[in-house]
């Protein structure tokens, strides 16, 4: 089935990428599917700079703080970990292949987002929402901004764990899109927190001191201000052993449930 998949979007001129998933093993014994955290930052960061279709052929988890161990609460789904920003469809049986791979192909050529201010640029593996809101919908869109805007401000927000995400001036060259719409060159936010914060992508961890800011970009990029980061992929290798995952990191990490 993957051979044919290879040579079918080929033939219709697709660069293709292949991603192997890796199985590890958490908490309690538990197996996860996990893309590594290298594959994670190349899809992220392609995604936002080619239009990108994915075409799973299993299920898949992102580990988003590479320092841990996995856990139920700790990963998100790949679906979940790309929603808004390119397509997906998963096809885990023969004859799923042939709706899944036509959807792809159709879906790739739409626009899904409405510029900048869209909340669908977010990152979603950063930004900690208050409550699940489908964005596909205007009304969505609506209700996430208006549960999330900061008062008596111009384009502000703020997320689940209280850090504000102002509107930031450009400080790089990149020329990034979400879904086909591209962006002011180098869009990002400025991300205010309130006390010590970690933030994590899925290929990084990063940490901000009390009262301080970073840059955050929709591509999962965190850069300058006061963060430092703790985990890369640099500093990532087979040989470490990943810290015990707490309940407060996991509070810190991310709110998603799967």
């Amino acid at each position: 089935m993957h051979r044919a998949i290879l040579a079918r979007a080929e033939s219709v001129g697709l660069n293709v990428t292949s991603v192997q998933l890796v199985a590890s093993r958490g908490r309690g014994g538990l197996q996860f599917k996990l893309m590594q955290p290298q594959d994670v930052a190349g899809l992220y960061k392609s995604i936002h700079r080619f239009r990108t279709g994915i075409l799973a052929l299993s299920g898949a988890k992102i580990l988003l703080d590479i320092s841990e161990s996995p856990t139920n609460q700790g990963c998100v789904s790949l679906e979940t970990f790309v929603k808004y920003k390119c397509v997906y469809r998963l096809a885990s049986r023969p004859e799923e292949v042939d709706v899944a791979f036509e959807d792809l192909i159709n879906r790739m050529s739409v626009d899904d987002c409405d510029g900048y201010k869209d909340p669908r640029c977010l990152p979603t593996a950063i930004f900690v929402a208050k409550k699940d809101i489908d964005l596909r919908t205007y009304e969505g869109r609506a209700d996430f901004m208006g549960l999330h805007r900061v008062a008596h401000s111009t384009g502000s927000l703020r997320d689940g764990l209280r850090r504000t995400w102002e509107l930031g001036p450009s400080h790089t060259r990149d020329l990034i899109h979400v879904a086909g719409r591209c962006l002011p060159l180098g869009f990002h936010w400025d991300v205010q927190t309130q006390r010590d914060t970690v933030m994590v992508n899925g290929w990084e961890r990063w940490e901000v001191p009390g009262q301080r800011y970073t840059n955050v970009h929709p591509d999962g990029f965190i850069r300058g201000g006061s963060a430092t980061c703790t985990h890369s992929l640099r500093q990532v290798s087979k040989a470490d052993k990943p810290r015990a995952l707490t309940p407060k990191a996991i509070r810190q990490a991310k709110g998603h449930k799967k």
